[in-house]
């Protein structure tokens, strides 16, 4: 992989397991940080975030 650049060839190619593991090398994520993306945001802490809030919806990242 080449140094200096955020192109990763043929990412979207791999499995989900494979693109975590290359993010987590190249940012230096911890476990609990890739854990989190497994989990919703809480309603509570969307309500702190935005005013107004009814809701939440999850998008894939």
């Amino acid at each position: 992989m080449e140094r200096g650049t955020s192109r990763i060839p043929e990412f979207y190619k791999m499995n989900i397991e494979e693109r975590r593991r290359i993010i987590k090398e190249l940012v230096k994520l911890t476990d609990d940080d890739i854990k989190i993306l497994d989990s919703g945001l809480d309603l509570s802490i969307a309500d702190k975030m935005i005013e107004n809030v009814i809701g939440i919806t999850q998008l894939p990242l």
